[in-house]
């Protein structure tokens, strides 16, 4: 049965002297690979592209995770000739690509928000939203409800070793934060897709950094492409 499916290319790889192997996120089936025949020569009309939005046409068969692709209709191109926002998304992708959590069509659609509201102004708060987003789905958020030590509802730091928010008990020097960055961090955690572009905080770099170090720690995944987009 031929099925057609949209989804977003997470990654590319060679397969075979002229085919390509593509990493695609759907929202009705998750993760499949397609095998694209021929695609990596020049003149191929079947050539794919990363991060690009398409609607897969493929035999489809329960149980198995790669098919052949047998046509595709680009949707939406998010690939950029600028480095640093490739590199960007290049980080989204991969951090999709590692941590593979079960609610796929959340992560497709958040995936897909954050593509579609690209603004370079905005990289730290939609990194770190994103990045928010696959912790919690993969279980290991950190806990903004109170202390992640006793629960205290008032607190002064946070602690990615830790798994949360501390409480001034258990806080130490290097863990303490100031209320701007408290409040940055519980506004994640709360806001969805609908809130998080209108949320009343400039977002930093440093601030993905500790999203980043969290999921390093709790999620044993190093982003190479992370590191590389720090370089920039």
């Amino acid at each position: 049965m031929k099925d057609k499916l949209e989804g977003i290319i997470l990654s590319l790889s060679p397969y075979g002297e002229t085919g390509t192997l593509a990493q695609v996120l759907t929202k009705e089936a998750g993760y499949l690979s397609f095998v694209a025949k021929g695609s990596a020569k020049l003149s191929a009309k079947n050539r794919l592209m990363p991060l690009c939005r398409c609607r897969f046409l493929f035999d489809y068969k329960e149980g198995k995770t790669i098919f052949t692709l047998q046509q595709k209709e680009l949707l939406k191109s998010y690939y950029s000739s600028d480095l640093k926002e490739l590199s960007f998304k290049n980080v989204l992708t991969e951090m999709v690509s590692r941590l593979r959590p079960e609610e796929t069509a959340d992560v497709y659609e958040d995936l897909l928000f954050v593509l579609e509201n690209y603004d370079k102004q905005k990289e730290a708060l939609l990194g770190c939203f994103l990045t928010s987003r696959l912790l919690h789905y993969a279980g290991i958020a950190p806990y903004t409800d109170g202390c992640v030590v006793c629960g205290k509802s008032t607190v002064q730091g946070f602690s990615v070793q830790k798994g949360g928010f501390l409480c001034a008990e258990h806080v130490t020097e290097a863990e303490r934060c100031d209320l701007p960055e408290l409040r940055r961090i519980r506004y994640l955690e709360i806001a969805g897709k609908e809130k998080v572009l209108r949320i009343p905080e400039d977002y930093t770099l440093e601030d993905w950094d500790r999203y980043i170090d969290f999921l390093k720690r709790h999620a044993d995944t190093r982003l190479r492409s992370y590191d590389f987009y720090r370089q920039l």
